[in-house]
């Protein structure tokens, strides 16, 4: 490259003039310099990896449920943690099968949102859980100032025509029944099993409320629950909507297990009871080991299609076919409704099956298969916490 010296005030000529301007136009026209592509490639890895810290403020403080703003402001903090864990327990522990059953999101977040704006709801999960953990731990329940509120706001939408019969409404009468089933008080299960009767009478029946499973669940609970305590029929299987009591398809698919020769002899109703029972266990046996679900409407129609009709059968006592009514209605009853960590005797099914084991002792046709079944289901099922 030419180098031009020049000292001179004078003019430079032309040629040195188009010499200078060509020289200044190379570094203008090569434009910005770029970075080597291969040399970012290369060094990418040797970059000091950069530090990820925690937001200052976490994204959720506690449970969906410590947010709510209860309706109650009476409700001390203690009580209410005890319904956020008897909430977390609850699926498990009064649902044997719940590991099975894909539960509807839409109707336990209706039962947590009622907290914020149902008092008699509140009050009913306060005494309620206070009863469950007291018996649960071995404790007296004492008498809890939160039954009295209870009564009173229960007696306040009662009054009330526009709530009267809402399901607001009837799951706190629910509540009432399970609270005085863990303390033992048999004379209110009796009366608000038979108020809670007559409400879903006038809602049109069972069938009003499954759509809402459950709410359905806790009323056939106590349904039957009374039935099999004081040996009265249920009241839910006079619904005017039988398709309630269809089993789902996969409770009538043929068991690959044979049945029991005892079976063929059975009444054809009872027969027909059986098969579905043995078609809903292998279908639950098949979901536990493969990991499967069943919808939670399908559990609920696989409950009422057995045990209401079992409930209203009648036979001659001391038949085998009434050993099997009996026998397949506290099998079901166990594993369908039956609480796993507080454990409630029926003492109307537990007499009744034993009278009739005592009249099957009489005759000699009793097959040595059916003995063993039913001794098996007595001491898992019916005579629970053993007598």
């Amino acid at each position: 490259m030419p180098f031009i010296v020049s000292t001179s005030t004078q003019k430079v000529d032309p040629r040195t003039r188009k010499l200078i301007r060509s020289h200044v136009m190379i570094g203008k026209n090569r434009g910005k310099s770029r970075l080597d592509g291969s040399a970012d490639a290369d060094g990418a890895g040797e970059r000091p990896p950069r530090l990820l810290l925690p937001p200052v403020v976490p994204r959720r403080v506690g449970n969906d449920m410590s947010l709510i703003r209860v309706a109650d402001e009476t409700t001390s903090a203690a009580a209410l943690s005890l319904i956020f864990r008897f909430a977390d327990n609850a699926r498990v522990g009064f649902n044997p099968l719940a590991a099975c059953i894909v539960f509807n999101k839409a109707n336990k977040n209706w039962m947590v949102d009622m907290l914020g704006w149902n008092a008699a709801y509140v009050n009913a999960m306060v005494v309620t859980t206070q009863s469950y953990f007291h018996v649960l731990g071995g404790l007296d329940t004492p008498v809890s100032p939160h039954l009295g509120r209870t009564l009173g706001l229960l007696r306040d939408r009662l009054a009330d025509e526009q709530v009267q019969l809402s399901n607001e409404t009837i799951i706190v009468v629910t509540l009432l029944i399970l609270q005085a089933q863990i303390t033992g008080d048999l004379i209110a299960v009796r009366l608000h099993t038979e108020g809670v009767r007559k409400m879903v009478h006038l809602r049109g029946g069972l069938g009003a409320f499954m759509s809402n499973s459950k709410l359905a669940i806790n009323l056939i609970r106590s349904d039957i629950g009374l039935a099999l305590f004081s040996g009265g029929k249920a009241a839910f299987f006079d619904n005017q909507d039988m398709g309630n009591f269809i089993p789902p398809p996969f409770c009538l698919k043929i068991s690959p297990l044979a049945n029991p020769p005892f079976v063929r002899d059975l009444n054809p109703q009872l027969a027909g009871i059986w098969r579905i029972t043995q078609g809903f266990s292998t279908q639950m046996n098949l979901a536990s080991t493969t990991n499967g679900r069943i919808s939670e409407p399908d559990f609920v129609r696989s409950m009422v299609s057995v045990l209401y009709p079992l409930q209203h059968m009648d036979f001659e006592n001391g038949s085998c076919d009434e050993a099997i009514r009996l026998a397949l209605l506290g099998y079901r009853f166990d594993i369908f409704l039956r609480w796993r960590n507080v454990l409630f005797s029926f003492p109307y099914l537990s007499v009744a099956y034993e009278r009739c084991w005592m009249d099957l002792r009489k005759r000699d046709d009793v097959p040595p298969q059916l003995w063993v079944w039913l001794l098996t289901i007595g001491g898992l099922s019916v005579f629970v916490p053993p007598t």
